[in-house]
């Protein structure tokens, strides 16, 4: 219904990117940032909500809504980067420095991010839709089971052999599925899709975040600070190229967009 007027274009788009794609549908950005806050209550008499306000309450916000423009899912500000112990700090990249005006007063920040290959971890939907329904197969066959070892053969008639019992099994299930509690839900969902070595493949998404990863970005990072961007935008490009890094093409559409030369007030930060 909701796909009649899409063109068929778009709509081919959106049933391979359910279908073929990596992760989940709705992505989700986080901002992370530390310091003071007050908490208070805020609303009227019908509907009151506890809440907190300040500039780094603020900052957290603006943060999370700009891992959209660098295509990242978390970013961090220089302050909740400061509070990491030495190892966790080194793992991270500095991705910009801007200037953020607060409350009349300009302030440099720098922001980092922790880069996450989401998509070497996830497996293709199509695949784990496989191993959701092989699962379910199971627990329908065992459920018949159940049932089944209660019937009366004398009482069957034979019918029981003109009809599909895997089908017939599966059918079960879906039914029993709308009737389980809260603890059936919980272990139809821990030991369905899931297996153990999940733990595992959850380092594959620093897999290609190896030094020369750093090493690259940091470099062309240098370039497009210093006003070089036309060796910025190869190195940009070349990064884009090998790891399809998000920041990397957030400055190269900077760069394009004003049409490969820096502004002349350009000082090497952006603005919020």
């Amino acid at each position: 219904f909701f796909l009649d007027s899409v063109c068929v274009s778009a709509k081919r788009a959106f049933k391979e990117k359910i279908y073929d794609g990596k992760g989940s549908l709705i992505k989700i950005g986080f901002g992370l940032s530390a310091g003071n806050a007050v908490q208070g209550a805020i609303g009227s008499s019908k509907k009151i909500d506890a809440t907190y306000i300040s500039e780094n309450v603020d900052m957290a916000e603006t943060l999370e809504g700009l891992t959209k423009s660098y295509n990242v899912p978390l970013l961090m500000s220089g302050a909740f980067h400061f509070l990491l112990s030495g190892e966790r700090q080194m793992e991270c990249r500095e991705v910009d420095q801007l200037y953020d005006n607060v409350y009349g007063e300009t302030k440099t920040i720098k922001i980092y991010t922790w880069d996450m290959d989401l998509d070497n971890y996830w497996e293709k939907k199509t695949e784990k839709m496989k191993r959701a329904a092989s699962f379910y197969k199971v627990k329908a066959r065992k459920s018949f089971a159940r049932r089944f070892s209660v019937i009366d053969p004398s009482k069957t008639r034979g019918n029981l052999g003109s009809v599909d019992l895997e089908q017939n099994m599966i059918n079960n299930y879906e039914g029993e599925k709308l009737h389980m509690n809260s603890e059936e839900k919980m272990e139809a969902l821990l030991t369905g899709p899931y297996d153990e070595t999940e733990f595992t493949k959850l380092s594959k998404i620093r897999d290609k975040f190896d030094k020369s990863f750093f090493d690259e970005f940091n470099n062309a990072l240098e370039c497009y600070c210093r006003q070089d961007w036309r060796d910025a935008k190869k190195k940009f490009e070349s990064m884009i190229s090998k790891y399809d890094d998000g920041p990397s093409e957030y400055f190269l559409q900077e760069i394009m967009k004003n049409d490969g030369l820096p502004p002349r007030d350009f000082d090497g930060y952006g603005s919020i």
